[in-house]
Formats: structure tokens, sequence, C-alpha cells
């Protein structure tokens, strides 16, 4: 199914006609529903999915691009997306966390893994709002190995690059963040304190 598309360097799960690879976490249901995968019966943490990504032969120093498009439906708890690393014999390493409260929309993150050799994306529930069954949806999930020595939209930046531009130059007082990614800061003094 080339909606649900897998190779080397791209994971792809419309759920057009399949779940793509996704695996139940827990005691939940997920079914196809006019083209997203419904995730119900969400009524205990951790509760949710989750997709081994082998596919993209993980290795630490590696980056990932992550997009989803997330609908929280009835759920009032948090929902978390995140990564689960892993050694090359399955072994727990870390989990990294996204999002822990995942708003309805489009999400797009940038992940460098780093110690394991294998990795498994989750979206499931965190631990509150236990007493209630809810359900969520997800569409449109892409997982992309990123090649740093690759320049695909020419811009100058290689694909590595392009998600936060290297700051070039001299410092001029600090690191700020937009949009998750770092940019300089052009004053060291706080703009809230008056000038000598």
């Amino acid at each position: 199914d080339p909606n649900n598309a897998v190779n080397n360097t791209t994971i792809t799960s419309n759920f057009t006609e399949d779940k793509g690879g996704w695996r139940n976490n827990g005691s939940v249901a997920a079914t196809l529903e006019e083209g997203r995968l419904k995730v119900s019966n969400v009524d205990s943490s951790w509760e949710g999915i989750n997709r081994p990504l082998d596919a993209l032969n993980i290795a630490p120093g590696q980056q990932l691009n992550i997009s989803l498009d997330f609908d929280q439906g009835d759920t009032q708890a948090g929902v978390r997306v995140y990564i689960q690393e892993l050694d090359g014999e399955g072994n727990h390493i870390l989990w990294n966390v996204f999002d822990s409260s995942t708003a309805t929309g489009h999400h797009n993150y940038t992940y460098t893994i780093k110690t394991g050799h294998k990795a498994i994306l989750r979206i499931d529930k965190d631990n509150t709002h236990l007493e209630e069954t809810t359900h969520f949806y997800v569409d449109n999930i892409e997982v992309k190995l990123l090649d740093c020595t690759l320049d695909s939209d020419g811009d100058g930046y290689n694909d590595c690059e392009d998600r936060c531009p290297s700051i070039v130059g001299p410092s001029l007082g600090g690191v700020g963040f937009n949009n998750g990614c770092p940019f300089e800061v052009e004053h060291t003094r706080d703009p809230l304190l008056p000038r000598n």
C-alpha cells in the first residue's frame, strides 16, 4: 500500500487501507475510520499505539523528522508523543517526550538519536483522568531519517540544518529559541532593565 510506505529512509502511515505497522499498547482498540486511525477504549496511563522504527536502521547521532496530524477526540487526559530508544538487543535505554499534552492539529518534531540502535515511536495517554475511557485520532504520520549530506531544497543548508540552521558568526551575547530553533540574541542586557 503506497499510503503506508516503508523504505530505509522514511516510514509513512496514512491509514487509508491498513494500520501501517502501528501496534496497540494496552487494551485499546485501533480501527480505521474515515481515513484516520481511531484509538479507542483508552482508559489507563501508557495506553495508546506504538510503531517500531526498525526499517530506518537507527544509530546514534542520526536525526529523525517526525510529523503527524492529531485529534484529541473526547480525551481530557494528556496524550504524549515520544521516542523510546533501545539497544541492539531491544533493551530499553531512554524515553524522550516531544509533547506531553498534544493538542489537536499538525505537529512536527526533529530528534537526534542519543545512544540507541533501535527506536519506537509512541503515542499514548498520560497518568491523568484515569477514570475516563476516551479516544483520539492520528493521521498522516511520517518518520524520515534525515541525510545530513544532502541539500534537497537547494537553500544552502543540508537536510539536517533545514530544520534549525546553524548560527554563523560571532556570538552577540547569547542564544534564544524561535519555534524550537536557536538564534542569536542581539543584546546581553535585559530589555526590561533601565539603561545607564
